[in-house]
C-alpha cells in the first residue's frame, strides 16, 4: 500500500499531466485541504480503534453466555417499578445511535429524569460512567440506572429472574456461587443487591458489543486517502484547527474526561435516586461519589478489587489535582455515530447538530451554569462554510455496528 504521501504526489503529477500544454496554468494545491503534515497530525491524534479495554472487575464481560443473558435484560420491560414499563432499551434506542428521542429521559415515576440519556455507541472504550463520572463501570452505571431511574427493588428484580426460566437457567450457570432463592423475600439485602449486581454485569457484557468501527475516518486513518470526501477532508481540516482534538480526540472522539462548557441546570428536581444529590452536580462530586461507592471496581461486587484499587488511585491523584475545575464538568460524549442522534447535550435542548456545534464554535454558555469555564473552551469563529465541511466531516464518523 502506497503512503499518503505517496498518494498526494501521484495526485499532483497526474494534475500537472491534464493541464500541460493548455493555456490555463495548473491549479495550486487548495489550502483548505490537509496538507501532508496536518494529515499526518490528525492521523496520530486520532489513531486506530483498537481492541475493547479490558473489566476485570466483571468476570462474565466477554462471556457470549452473559451477552445474550444481558441483551434479553436490556430489553425487558419487567425490570423496573410495578406498572412502569421503563427498559434499557427504552431511553437508548438502537435507531437513534442508542440514544434518546427525549430531552429528559423518563424514569419510572412517570415524569423525566434530569438528564438526557447519553449513547451506548462504543460505551465500552470510556472509564467513568454518567455524566458526572460517578460510577466507574459499565455494570455499577447499569447497578444504578435500574435501581435509582427503574425503581426497581432488589427482590423484585430477583423475583424476575427466578420467574423467567431463560434467565434463570443463564444465570445460574454465569453465577453459579450467588444461586437464586427460593423466596427473595425471605433473603437480607446483601444476598439481592448480589443478584442485582449480578444481572447489571450481564448487561455490561452486551453493551460491550455495541461498537462502531470501519466508519471512513477509520479507513482514512489505516491510509486510505480515498475515503474522505474533499468537503469532509476540508472539515477534518477545520476540525484540527478549531481545537476540537483537545476534548474530541483519540480513536473514540472523546478525551473520556470532563470539561465545563457552560451548560446549566435542568428545569426538573432530582430524581431520587439513591445518588440523587449528585445527578445534578459536576464531576467534582460524582468522580468523588465513584472512589467511595461500595459498587466500585475496588469494593467487594468487583470480580478483581486490586485491579480497581490501582484504577482509583489514579483517579483520586487527578481529581486531587484539577480541585475546582471539575465544578459544572461533565463528560466529553465520544462523536462516533453523532449524527445519527436526535438531540444533543447534557439535557437534550438542542434538536441540530448544527445548532449543537455552533454553540461549540461560537463559545456560548448557559445563565444558570457552574463553575468556571474551561480553558479549552474558546470561540473558534468559523463561517458557516467551515461549519457545513464540519459536519460533512462528523458524518464521516458513523461505521458499522457491531450489534443491533
Amino acid at each position: 500500500m502506497k503512503s499518503w504521501r505517496d498518494a498526494i504526489g501521484v495526485a499532483l503529477t497526474g494534475l500537472l499531466m491534464v493541464c500541460a500544454g493548455c493555456d490555463e496554468p495548473a491549479p495550486e494545491p487548495s489550502d483548505e485541504l490537509l496538507s501532508a503534515e496536518e494529515a499526518a497530525e490528525l492521523r496520530a491524534a486520532i489513531g486506530e480503534l483498537g481492541p475493547l479495554p479490558e473489566s476485570r472487575s466483571n468476570a462474565v464481560a466477554d462471556d457470549a453466555r452473559a451477552v445474550e443473558l444481558g441483551r434479553e435484560l436490556f430489553y425487558d420491560a419487567e425490570l423496573s417499578a410495578e406498572g412502569s414499563g421503563i427498559s434499557c432499551a427504552g431511553c437508548h434506542l438502537a435507531e437513534l445511535g442508542w440514544s434518546d428521542p427525549r430531552a429528559l429521559s423518563l424514569n419510572a415515576e412517570g415524569g423525566p429524569s434530569d438528564a438526557h440519556a447519553q449513547t451506548l455507541t462504543n460505551v465500552a472504550y470510556q472509564e467513568w460512567m454518567f455524566w458526572n463520572g460517578r460510577a466507574d463501570s459499565l455494570w455499577a452505571q447499569a447497578r444504578g440506572a435500574m435501581i435509582g431511574v427503574h425503581k426497581i427493588t432488589p427482590a423484585a428484580l430477583t423475583q424476575r429472574l427466578l420467574d423467567v426460566e431463560d434467565y434463570r437457567a443463564a444465570y445460574e450457570e454465569l453465577f453459579p456461587a450467588h444461586p437464586l432463592p427460593a423466596d427473595p423475600e425471605a433473603e437480607d439485602e446483601d444476598a439481592l443487591m448480589r443478584h442485582v449486581v449480578n444481572a447489571a454485569k450481564a448487561i455490561e457484557a452486551f453493551e460491550r458489543t455495541i461498537v462502531s468501527r470501519d466508519a471512513p475516518i477509520d479507513r482514512w486513518v489505516a491510509g486510505d486517502e480515498e475515503a474522505l470526501s474533499e468537503a469532509q477532508e476540508r472539515g477534518a481540516k477545520v476540525f484540527l484547527r478549531a481545537g476540537c482534538l483537545g476534548c474530541h480526540g483519540g480513536p473514540n472522539f472523546s478525551d473520556g474526561w470532563f470539561h465545563n462548557v457552560g451548560v446549566g441546570l435542568p428545569d426538573v428536581k432530582p430524581i431520587g435516586a439513591p445518588d440523587g444529590e449528585i445527578d445534578q452536580a459536576g464531576a467534582d462530586a460524582g468522580l468523588v461519589a465513584a472512589l467511595g461507592s461500595e459498587f466500585s471496581t475496588a469494593g467487594v461486587y468487583s470480580d478483581d478489587p486490586a485491579w480497581g484499587q490501582a484504577r482509583l488511585d489514579t483517579l483520586a491523584s487527578r481529581v486531587e489535582a484539577e480541585g475546582a475545575s471539575l465544578e459544572g464538568a461533565f463528560k466529553t460524549p465520544s462523536l462516533r455515530d453523532v449524527t445519527l442522534r436526535p438531540l444533543f447535550g447534557r439535557l437534550g435542548r438542542v434538536e441540530r447538530l448544527r445548532d449543537w456545534v455552533t454553540r461549540y464554535t461560537d463559545a456560548r454558555v448557559d445563565e444558570d451554569h457552574a463553575g468556571e469555564l474551561d480553558p479549552l473552551y474558546v470561540p473558534a469563529a468559523l463561517t458557516d462554510d467551515q461549519v457545513d465541511d464540519l459536519l460533512l466531516f462528523l458524518e464521516a464518523l458513523s461505521g458499522t455496528l457491531d450489534a443491533e
